[in-house]
């Protein structure tokens, strides 16, 4: 009876880390979706384009296409954070609403720059060959543009990189949709 417990206690087990992941993933998705859309929303508004989003994929993570032109591009989305205890709070998975004393510069644009070359590395082995757009979604309400502006100097984008556009994307509360981009490739 022992061993019937405990395989019935592992399955509980593997159903409730199942539900967990799912979850997990989705909510994941809806951050991409949500950045996605600010972003298709954004560019169009500063170029006159048309693109809509037409395939969530993975690698990347969405097709967007333009509705004029029919051209088809890759987007790939990915969120900074100026640390994990920010992405934490920012994504409610703690209540401890403690913040750094201080904030340093440097760390952001390190943060920045690895994440840079992390997604330009994953990026080459994608199985996708039509231009791709890489959009950081910047998610502390601590840093705007204007932050990114006078940090521009620090940022490396990889030599190699396969993005043939990088996009640093703001939530902007002015309403200027100049606002919400930044272009740093």
């Amino acid at each position: 009876m022992l061993f019937d417990f405990g395989v019935i206690g592992f399955m509980m087990y593997l159903c409730a880390m199942k539900q967990i992941m799912k979850k997990t993933r989705q909510d994941k998705w809806n951050l991409e979706r949500e950045a996605a859309d600010l972003f298709i929303h954004s560019y169009n508004a500063l170029h006159g384009a048309e693109f809509v989003l037409t395939k969530h994929i993975d690698k990347p993570d969405f097709v967007a296409t333009d509705k004029e032109l029919g051209l088809s591009v890759g987007i790939e989305i990915t969120h900074l954070f100026y640390d994990e205890d920010e992405a934490r709070l920012l994504l409610g998975k703690t209540s401890n609403h403690v913040i750094a004393d201080e904030v340093v510069l440097d760390k952001l644009v390190s943060v920045l720059n690895n994440r840079l070359k992390t997604k330009s590395e994953k990026a080459k082995h994608y199985q996708y060959y039509n231009d791709m757009i890489l959009v950081i979604r910047v998610a502390s309400p601590v840093f705007d543009k204007a932050t990114f502006d006078a940090l521009e100097r620090y940022i490396s984008i990889p030599q190699t990189t396969v993005f043939d556009q990088i996009w640093l994307l703001f939530h902007s509360e002015s309403g200027v949709v100049d606002d919400n981009l930044k272009r740093l490739k």
